[in-house]
């Protein structure tokens, strides 16, 4: 038991640091994500006004995948409302850090506007885990599904509405040999 509290803990304190972090260099969390790994050896929309000045986040997606199991897979789907107050290039970054490596396969498609984006964990040879947008002044439904699959082995984690998708000004040090779409 005192394992558990121990490691809800940790989880707590890494998200709030996160949050902080994210607040002081412009980045808003465009999704959250929730999820309980139980491993072998073991037996909603959240409404909230974020803004960094070129964009508001009015209704942040809540995936919540509940318990989880080795080599589950599955997917979820929500919606996020943001307003673009200036147009100009976005940068939205799949915070992989939050996933723990407990997912042999995690990808992520959001639609903005008429603009498709895929990311993927491990942006390093399996995917993208960022990608640079233009979008124009104005209000956008934002449509994220996440797919998803246990590694066979994962660790025991608790993720409670960690942020998973950051949105932020493109400043152009954030290009990482990233297209600026990838639609």
């Amino acid at each position: 038991m005192s394992k558990v509290l121990t490691a809800l803990a940790v989880v707590l304190v890494a998200t709030a640091a996160g949050l902080a972090i994210s607040a002081t260099n412009g980045s808003l969390p465009l999704a959250t994500i929730s999820y309980k790994v139980i491993s072998n050896n073991q037996s909603n929309n959240s409404s909230f006004l974020a803004s960094n000045g070129s964009v508001v986040v009015i209704t942040a997606s809540q995936l919540n995948l509940g318990n989880l199991t080795a080599n589950q897979k599955g997917n979820a789907t929500g919606t996020a409302v943001i307003q673009v107050n200036s147009s100009g290039y976005f940068v939205i970054e799949l915070n992989d850090s939050v996933l723990h490596d407990v997912f042999s396969h995690f990808m992520v498609k959001l639609t903005i506007g008429n603009q498709t984006v895929t990311l993927a964990e491990g942006g390093h040879g399996k995917g993208h885990d960022m990608a640079i947008i233009y979008l124009n002044k104005g209000e956008y439904n934002v449509t994220i599904t996440i797919y998803y699959r246990v590694s066979p082995h994962p660790h025991s984690v608790t993720v409670d509405n960690a942020p998973l998708l950051i949105i932020k000004p493109y400043h152009g040090h954030d290009h990482d040999d990233q297209d600026e779409s990838n639609s």
